[in-house]
């Protein structure tokens, strides 16, 4: 009778091993899919670039809050319409993003709104602090003291810093938190253009050519001049190549300079200079990295996402996974992007229901 009962117990626990070896590695497939789908690092679809950069030396300016000022000035071809809230879709019953609930800190001064970049590490308030300082940034309302420009500094050097962190979803936090701040943290990039390590170099060049104006290629173009060393130069010129790419984020109110624009400051700043420059350099690296530039210059790569559709993916899925990254707090972008999906199937189910 024991013996019975023993081979019974074995028999029910190899059954349930059966089962759960034929069930598991399609969810487990599921589940790595939809982790990649939410996740701009790891996405199978290219959703952007990854792009994104510590203290600026008089190599690249004479004083730091200068370029604050002058970055802050340059307005143009930027978007400054305000962000639509869609109501009423997915797990968000008032339709907002994280970011747009609780406390209005638009209202705040900007000597507190720099105070939270360090005072707080909430993610929300971080976001909220970030996009309000860009935003005063590119309207040209920002005015920083010195020390108010260190800790601006150093706020996007901790989002640098995630460049190569192994969890997608900090990589893209932080470069998302640094297309909020924009120009500001631009100064930070320029840095970090010939870093040795790849993924925070890569970072910095795809914002600066994200974020690029006239004040951002005449400073790239000042640590040529002043840099001595052959890679580090190479770089900065390479970074000069990539001026003319188009870039989009899905931070709102943050758009590239367009094509034509590019073409102009192309032709104004950065082709003259790599024309001069390749007249008075020798090194193989520094010439190659010329004529590289030229060449990229000339292609102005299209990085703007064209493959992104959700239209066959189920609606319960979408809706499912916008509760849980609006519940974390996590993906604001991808949370954008299913929040239309989402207006977008409810506006078509109402035209056909009335449709004759």
């Amino acid at each position: 009778m024991k013996i019975s009962l023993l081979w019974m117990t074995v028999g029910a626990f190899g059954v349930v091993v059966l089962l759960f070896v034929l069930v598991w590695p399609r969810e487990g497939r599921e589940r790595i899919f939809w982790a990649k789908a939410c996740d701009t690092r790891f996405a199978d679809v290219p959703i952007r670039e990854a792009s994104t950069a510590p203290t600026v030396t008089a190599a690249c300016v004479a004083k730091p809050t200068e370029v604050v000022d002058s970055l802050a000035s340059s307005v143009a071809t930027t978007n400054t319409e305000p962000r639509t809230v869609l109501a009423g879709v997915g797990g968000n019953p008032d339709g907002q993003n994280p970011e747009d609930r609780d406390e209005n800190v638009s209202v705040l001064s900007t000597a507190e709104i720099v105070k939270r970049l360090t005072n707080t590490t909430d993610k929300i308030e971080l976001r909220k602090a970030a996009q309000v300082l860009g935003d005063r940034a590119i309207a040209g309302a920002l005015v920083l003291s010195a020390d108010e420009n260190e800790v601006v500094l150093k706020a996007a050097q901790r989002c640098m810093s995630a460049a190569t962190a192994e969890d997608g979803r900090g990589y893209t936090e932080a470069k998302e938190q640094l297309e909020r701040m924009w120009w500001p943290a631009g100064l930070a990039m320029l840095e970090h253009v010939a870093d040795p390590n790849p993924q925070i170099a890569e970072m910095a060049i795809q914002g600066l050519s994200l974020m690029r104006n006239e004040t951002i290629v005449r400073a790239l173009i000042e640590r040529i001049k002043s840099e001595s060393r052959t890679k580090a130069k190479a770089m900065h010129i390479f970074a000069l190549g990539c001026m003319t790419e188009q870039y989009e984020s899905l931070v709102p109110r943050r758009t590239c300079m367009n094509a034509k624009e590019s073409e102009l400051l192309a032709d104004k700043l950065i082709r003259p200079f790599l024309e001069h420059l390749e007249k008075t350099v020798t090194a193989p690296d520094v010439l190659l990295a010329i004529r590289q530039a030229r060449a990229d210059l000339k292609q102005a790569a299209d990085h703007r996402p064209r493959d992104i559709s959700l239209e066959k993916v189920d609606e319960k899925i979408l809706r499912t996974f916008l509760a849980a990254m609006e519940k974390n707090g996590s993906n604001p972008s991808i949370c954008d992007l299913y929040r239309k999906e989402l207006a977008r199937r409810s506006h078509t189910n109402v035209l056909e229901s009335v449709s004759p």
